[in-house]
């Protein structure tokens, strides 16, 4: 099945749906590919790609969308091990499908730190929700690149879906071993 073009961007305390196309090249997947493979893998909080260090992300799968929370690490120095200060950015969900869309939905929205606009409506698949958490409001300066590091792993996540054989959670992810055939368990 072929992948779709666009997909919805909902932050939820603005609640105001934002459509966006795709602009992502294959170059930029090919690292993110391996990132999140590693992520999803690691089943912890791992380092984000170069140039984003100081900063990483616990990335999981929730029947078939993907789950993620970006956290600052040591204020977004150099990380320690283990680090001493882990201050959560945003959290995203991605449901490539209306399948994944209703428990996705309901994960975010039941967030302690979501923050719902009043009238907010599920939008239509794919979309990927963000919930802003107090974190941010000290490091305000990762709002640009945070946006950006959203809707490209959100893209990474539909090709990944979309180009695995009936629609299992695999496509470019399979030739790393991180998924068992037809589910989301992680080896």
């Amino acid at each position: 099945m072929k992948p779709p073009d666009k997909i919805i961007f909902m932050p939820l305390a603005r609640g105001t749906p934002e459509t966006h196309f795709r602009k992502m090249r294959s170059a930029v997947f090919a690292g993110l590919s391996q990132w999140l493979a590693t992520a999803l893998a690691a089943g912890k909080p791992v380092p984000l790609p170069e140039p984003l260090n100081g900063f990483g992300a616990n990335i999981y799968i929730l029947n078939g969308a993907l789950v993620g929370t970006v956290f600052s690490i040591n204020g977004g120095g150099p990380i320690s091990d283990p680090p001493t200060k882990v201050t959560p950015l945003a959290t995203f969900g991605v449901a490539p499908t209306a399948t994944q869309s209703g428990p996705l939905w309901q994960l975010l929205c039941g967030h302690p730190d979501a923050m719902l606009r009043p009238g907010i409506a599920q939008p239509t698949a794919p979309w990927c929700g963000v919930i802003v958490h107090q974190g941010l409001i000290w490091n305000p300066q990762s709002l640009p690149w945070l946006t950006d590091f959203e809707r490209a792993v959100a893209w990474m996540w539909l090709d990944t879906t979309y180009e695995a054989p009936n629609g299992l959670a695999m496509g470019p992810l399979q030739h790393l071993g991180v998924l068992h055939r037809g589910s989301s368990r992680l080896h």
